[in-house]
């Protein structure tokens, strides 16, 4: 059984027009890129941390986007002024922060606009960063949101987004920016690191801080 899966794997792998970008890439890097059939892996312009610098385009099954689709969203995705209009500013809603059913429902169907609106999941072309986002952001908000009985979610859904999940996130340790709104136009970008939300979460701060002024 073992020798027939392994086979299966190679025969994947072969056939992968990525495969030796990622055999390449994970030679030279930290990050260890995983083989996945839920996205592609390109070529990008070289840059001065990545002399081989990827892309990645999303390949999921035209069911998962259609059933995506017919997730009512909200027209205003913005949290108590935190806007939820970019992936980094929902990263510390999925860990570290303990919030009502109905506020979870709400930045869930926030993340789901944005991932499917904003940054156009079906023909962005994602950084080593952001594919690892969007993993964190489906694992630790969307497929537990997706998973409710009331919304009927198909389990092969389910399935896709979980692999593709595990496959995404290459490594635990993601450093990610957010901007609280009352700093000017968005200014500064602080760095948070994400293994450390549970001891130090920027938008649990945030929101104390508010409920203490008014």
């Amino acid at each position: 059984m073992f020798k027939i899966f392994s086979n299966f794997l190679d025969r994947i792998r072969e056939h992968s027009n990525n495969y030796h970008i990622v055999q390449e890439f994970n030679k030279n890097n930290r990050y260890k890129i995983k083989f996945s059939l839920y996205y592609d892996v390109i070529l990008n312009p070289p840059n001065r941390n990545y002399p081989l610098n990827v892309g990645f385009y999303i390949r999921f099954p035209e069911y998962v986007f259609n059933f995506l689709r017919t997730i009512q969203t909200p027209n205003q995705c913005c949290f108590k002024r935190i806007s939820l209009h970019s992936p980094h500013q929902i990263i510390p809603f999925t860990r570290g922060i303990e919030l009502s059913d109905s506020s979870l429902d709400f930045i869930s169907r926030c993340a789901i606009k944005t991932i499917l609106e904003h940054d156009d999941l079906c023909h962005h072309r994602y950084d080593i960063h952001g594919i690892r986002e969007l993993g964190i952001i489906f694992d630790g908000l969307i497929i537990k949101f997706l998973m409710k009985p009331e919304l009927h979610t198909p389990s092969k859904v389910i399935r896709v987004l979980r692999r593709f999940s595990k496959n995404a996130q290459f490594t635990e340790r993601h450093l990610f920016i957010f901007s609280k709104p009352d700093t000017c136009i968005g200014w500064p970008f602080n760095e948070y690191e994400y293994t450390k939300l549970d001891e130090h979460n920027p938008a649990k701060i945030f929101l104390e801080e508010m409920q203490e002024t008014y």
